[in-house]
């Protein structure tokens, strides 16, 4: 049996295809007439529907569906999180923006997304951005630096493995790359190159890790924190604005369904790209190659996910931490693996697939195309297909204890769901289908207490921040982000955020559900939540 994957050119008799082969009628007001819930797969590749548990299918996916809403992945709520953290991000780059002009930051992650649950304990990924690092796709785009930049050419050639680059040092006073000359963090590579090793960053991270005095571990390329009870990943990376030719076979790419559109697609290649320093572990060159982030591209893409497909996405990482990162010695599947399989899946399937009813068969399908990636050992990255993303990571028994278990998952029909027990999912799921408006049991106090602990932190940390500098750096932050009213209306905005929360939390704390309370929780949250941050 040939290897199949997503959104290869020879793909075949896909899953993707066969789900979109499906009849073709419709009623009257142009509905879908049947809707497929329920499958079994072939050693082929080929699906089966059974069509007698279809009502079956669609009733758990709607239950489920309810049950996601109630455990805070409703609409509304999912964009109040996401600006919770843009005004996060934009009150750090303020305290940044005075304290070292040449740094910015940028929060990445599940807690950004929304694509978390309290139980998850997701950690939060925080990249910094050094700016002294002029980074060029090709050096007829040199120009004079200043004293305090560096400037450095993209190099990837056929010893560069996918979705990595290295960076040659350029002069600063002519567009001349650098070759046979290494010093400090400075070295040779195996043309004669001068590029820069990814080791350059600990002692900056140190610094400034020292300077706002948190506790840090520091492993690889990161820095961790600990901060209200999260885990924080600080990474420092160089950013570009230029996407290196390997990303531009994303944007070259057939869509047969659209997405994404083209116009968000202009948007995409607009964003910036950034490295991280870390090498291939097994590349002899390690030490000297940089990974290629699209990171923002992501983050724009997931906005773009509809109700079902956000669902979707957090129900793959509550079955990975649930059945797969507990019966296996180390974490395989990742939840970057979980993200890249929407990517895939959502550009290769009709929209129309992606509906409450279909749930339930979208889990299904995402789960049979990660077990086709694990049984063929590749994991193709979404935006550079060439780079193998299990490479070095899949390896002996761990590689079919995986398959086993997703193999398990999709014979059971979906029964699974029943057995995950973060915020009581499976619990809820489980009772009456005809109950569906019962009273469905909240996530754990405490959970909910510790996130509103870290709006607080926010609230107490820019207060220090305001402390700790004298007027004349305020003059300084308004000449760099306008009138002061602005800067007072984020202020007014984390406030409201954070006083709708523990509004609201008083009430679930103390079993008092005072209707008045709860209204004013709600349109402080509302005030909290109305930012142009976004924009």
């Amino acid at each position: 049996m040939g290897a199949w994957y997503i959104g290869s050119e020879s793909s075949g008799n896909n899953i993707a295809d066969l789900l979109n082969n499906r009849s073709n009628d419709y009623h009257s007001d142009g509905t879908e007439l049947q809707i497929y819930s329920a499958i079994t797969y072939e050693l082929d590749g080929t699906i089966c529907v059974n069509m007698n548990i279809s009502d079956y299918y669609e009733r758990v996916s709607m239950r489920l569906s309810e049950v996601l809403d109630a455990s805070g992945l409703k609409d509304d709520l999912r964009w109040r999180r996401i600006n919770t953290w843009l005004q996060t991000e934009e009150l750090e780059k303020i305290w940044h923006a005075i304290a070292d002009p040449g740094v910015r930051l940028y929060y990445f992650g599940s807690q950004t997304e929304a694509t978390t649950t309290p139980g998850l304990s997701s950690d939060i990924d925080k990249v910094v951005f050094i700016h002294h690092y002029v980074v060029l796709k090709d050096i007829q785009f040199w120009q004079p630096s200043l004293e305090t930049e560096t400037i450095f050419l993209m190099v990837a050639d056929e010893s560069t493995p996918p979705g990595y680059v290295k960076f040659q040092l350029v002069q600063r006073d002519e567009p001349m790359p650098v070759y046979n000359y290494q010093f400090g963090y400075v070295f040779l590579d195996s043309e004669g190159r001068s590029v820069l090793s990814n080791r350059c960053f600990p002692e900056v991270s140190g610094n400034l890790l020292g300077n706002l005095s948190v506790q840090f571990d520091q492993h690889g390329p990161a820095v961790t924190t600990l901060r209200t009870g999260m885990s924080l990943d600080l990474v420092y990376a160089i950013p570009s604005r230029c996407w290196p030719d390997q990303g531009f076979r994303w944007m070259s790419r057939s869509r047969k369904y659209n997405w994404p559109t083209r116009p968000m697609m202009d948007v995409i290649m607009k964003t910036v790209v950034f490295f991280v320093p870390v090498g291939l572990r097994i590349s002899p060159e390690q030490h000297l190659e940089w990974r290629l982030s699209f990171s923002f591209a992501e983050k724009l893409l997931i906005m773009q996910f509809n109700s079902t497909q956000y669902k979707c996405y957090v129900m793959l990482k509550l079955i990975k931490n649930t059945f797969l990162n507990v019966n296996t010695v180390e974490t395989v599947l990742t939840s970057y693996h979980c993200k890249t399989c929407m990517f895939y899946l959502i550009e290769n399937t009709r929209a129309s697939l992606w509906h409450p009813r279909n749930l339930m068969l979208c889990i299904d399908v995402c789960l049979k195309q990660l077990l086709t990636w694990i049984q063929c050992a590749n994991c193709p990255n979404y935006f550079v297909p060439d780079e193998n993303m299990f490479l070095c990571k899949l390896r002996g028994p761990a590689q079919k204890k995986i398959a086993n278990i997703l193999q398990d998952l999709l014979s059971q029909n979906g029964k699974y769901i029943t057995t995950i027990r973060y915020e009581n999912i499976g619990e809820n799921v489980a009772r009456a289908y005809p109950s569906l408006g019962m009273n469905l049991r909240c996530p754990d106090e405490n959970i909910i207490l510790q996130t509103i602990g870290h709006l607080e932190n926010i609230l107490h940390f820019f207060c220090l921040y305001c402390v700790s500098f004298h007027l004349s750096n305020v003059s300084v932050l308004k000449s760099r982000y306008g009138p002061r009213r602005e800067i007072g209306n984020i202020v007014r905005l984390i406030f409201c955020s954070v006083l709708g929360n523990h509004l609201a939390s008083q009430s679930l704390q103390q079993q008092m559900y005072n209707h008045e309370n709860l209204i004013v929780a709600n349109e402080l949250l509302r005030w909290g939540s109305s930012s142009d941050v976004a924009a």
